[in-house]
């Protein structure tokens, strides 16, 4: 009976590969459709054109890294769609013009410092912006798909695409993207949160208390170095009259420091212990602080504070080290071997 039922269940398997296999042979003859559909990154959109095959792999277990891509499909949909991007550029608007233009006591190295981390800060936004997250490779769904039945029962496969899921990935059904390493949609940067900007987003937040705390710290510096502080003597500019834009920028700069540290702590703790919003409880990913922070700044420690993509985060965000608790665990990804994941949530945001 035990052998009749594994039977089963690796013709179910079989045959749904072969569904899978057959759907994306169809979507991969009009390119245009591919890339509406935003299951691939630019880079596996050019291969899918090409068909060039040159990049495919015979094994799943292979490494499959596709490197940064830059402007997806449904990119300036995105952003043509949000006020989230002009509402970030007017908040460190205001700031930038408050300290620049607006206090008289600034010296030149504190202008140039506070130059510094907001360009930092914009850099990083826009990375994280512009980025995308990462999609499954279509050579990897392709390499699963072509392995044997014991093989592809290691896998799920998403209801929503029918791609073969790695291990941390998951839909974003406003994307329509099969995410690796997903976090959470953000509206604030009108992007998916996941392997390949994942960086960039803890930046933005580091950055954005980074310049706030600077803008109130110096401020109140200022006003204490001219006797008993007073709510007067912050708000002066340098034409001696009161500024309203410093007290605005002030009150903000305040409590946008106070809210968004509490949730860059979360997020460095979620490195800290390579977890995602996603998986908060989820300790079976934890293989060393180090390597749990090269997963998503990178190997060199240099370029973590720099929103540059350098060589990426260490690994392909398909294939995943366990740590020794959960080593036995490598080949039970799947509760139901090879069959759809009808528990594969639509997350719209975190």
């Amino acid at each position: 009976e035990d052998v009749d039922v594994r039977m089963t269940r690796q013709d179910m398997a079989t045959s749904q590969a072969h569904m899978v296999q057959d759907s994306w042979e169809e979507t991969d003859r009009p390119n245009r459709e591919i890339e509406r559909s935003s299951l691939l990154s630019s880079y596996d959109i050019q291969l899918t054109s090409n068909a060039n095959g040159h990049d495919s792999i015979a094994d799943p277990d292979e490494p499959c890294k596709q490197g940064a891509s830059y402007c997806t499909g449904c990119s300036g949909f995105r952003l043509a769609m949000t006020p989230f991007p002009g509402f970030v550029f007017g908040l460190v608007g205001l700031t930038y013009y408050a300290e620049v233009f607006e206090s008289p006591d600034a010296s030149v190295v504190e202008v140039v410092l506070f130059h510094c981390i907001i360009g930092l800060l914009l850099v990083s936004y826009l990375q994280c912006l512009l980025l995308d997250p990462g999609t499954v490779p279509k050579r990897w769904h392709d390499a699963v798909v072509r392995s044997d039945a014991t093989n592809r029962e290691r896998y799920k496969i998403c209801r929503k695409c029918n791609m073969y899921k790695p291990p941390r990935s998951h839909f974003d059904s406003i994307t329509q993207r099969l995410v690796l390493n997903m976090d959470h949609f953000c509206p604030w940067v009108c992007n998916c949160v996941g392997f390949y900007n994942r960086k960039f987003f803890i930046l933005f937040l580091f950055y954005v208390v980074l310049a706030s705390l600077y803008f109130v710290l110096a401020t109140l510096l200022r006003g204490l170095g001219h006797g008993p502080l007073n709510l007067m003597a912050l708000l002066i500019n340098s034409r001696g009259s009161p500024s309203p834009a410093k007290f605005m920028a002030f009150v903000f700069d305040s409590s946008l420091a106070v809210a968004v540290l509490g949730f860059l702590g979360v997020h460095l703790k979620f490195v800290f212990y390579n977890q995602t919003t996603l998986e908060s409880d989820d300790t079976e990913y934890d293989v060393g602080w180090r390597r749990n922070v090269e997963s998503v700044f990178g190997a060199n420690a240099w370029l973590w504070l720099l929103p540059v993509v350098g060589q990426g985060p260490v690994g392909d965000g398909v294939h995943w080290p366990r740590n020794h608790a959960h080593a036995h665990e490598l080949y039970e990804i799947s509760v139901e071997p090879g069959i759809a994941d009808d528990n594969d949530t639509e997350f719209e945001d975190g």
